[in-house]
């Protein structure tokens, strides 16, 4: 576990291997004091973390309309289902929170849990 390069950069890293909120903690530089950003693809099981902002990894995990994002909190591992890359899927799906960035739709948040939590241990 843990055996992922913890240098990010703007463009996040693809997990090759398991980590945890220890690893989520240790990335460098971290763009945020109390989350760090992930993205998802529930059509290659990939996950991405770490990113600036969840449209910069969008080259390396395929085409925007297949990606899923949100944060994850150190404090208690809340995962917060929020991201631009949700808007389209949000809006096809019909269903959304304050805002269509927000997932709120019970499918669309277990296709986010099926990849992140076989990667991300919380």
């Amino acid at each position: 576990m843990n055996n992922v390069e913890t240098e990010v950069g703007k463009l996040g890293i693809i997990l090759t291997d398991n980590v945890d909120i220890d690893w989520l903690r240790s990335l460098t530089p971290r763009h945020f004091e109390d989350y760090v950003k992930f993205v998802v693809n529930p059509n290659t099981n990939q996950v991405c973390v770490g990113m600036q902002v969840h449209r910069n990894c969008s080259q390396q995990m395929g085409p925007e309309d297949a990606l899923l994002g949100g944060n994850i909190f150190f404090e208690d591992g809340h995962i917060e289902y929020e991201s631009t890359l949700n808007v389209k899927r949000n809006l096809a799906a019909g269903q959304w929170g304050e805002t269509p960035r927000i997932i709120t739709d019970a499918d669309l948040i277990q296709q986010v849990d099926n990849v992140l939590k076989a990667w991300v241990i919380l």
